[in-house]
């Protein structure tokens, strides 16, 4: 899919959100299963990209997307107040993630979906909204301000 240069940075990140929730998932599922997880160390590494890529992407897309879409009508808006729950409710399931000892099959399948449909919403709805509401100068701005 063709995804305009200002937002390409935080599409190649959602793709190792994807990898990440993916390996969260598979690991959840076989411990569900009572089976050997398939990556034992896939919660382990979750967390650290949680802590890390993750809260630097939502930080930024709420520095840069946040301002450009609440100026853009009910459309923009909605589309803003609903990133901003959705990264509300990841930020509190990877705390509780981290937090348990050990953590649940059911918590981390719930982040691994949680994470996963938060990413295709923002590649298939939200990436598509924005490159429609913002004019050429505003994605080469909204580029800048992603850094």
């Amino acid at each position: 899919m063709f995804r305009h240069p200002a937002l390409r940075p935080l599409s190649r990140e959602h793709q190792q959100a994807l990898f990440h929730a993916r390996e969260l998932r598979w690991h959840a599922t076989y411990r569900a299963e009572g089976r050997a997880p398939a990556n034992p160390g896939a919660a382990t590494a979750f967390l650290a990209f949680a802590r890390g890529t993750l809260r630097a992407h939502f930080e930024r897309e709420e520095k840069a997307l946040l301002p450009a879409l609440y100026g853009r009508g009910p459309e923009g808006a909605a589309a803003a107040q609903r990133l901003l729950r959705e990264h509300t409710q990841l930020r509190a399931e990877v705390a509780a993630l981290a937090a348990a000892e050990p953590p649940t099959a059911a918590a981390e399948l719930s982040l691994a979906g949680l994470l996963h449909d938060h990413v295709r919403y923002e590649e298939r709805e939200l990436f598509p909204l924005v490159e429609r509401l913002l004019s050429e100068d505003e994605l080469t701005e909204l580029a800048r301000r992603l850094g």
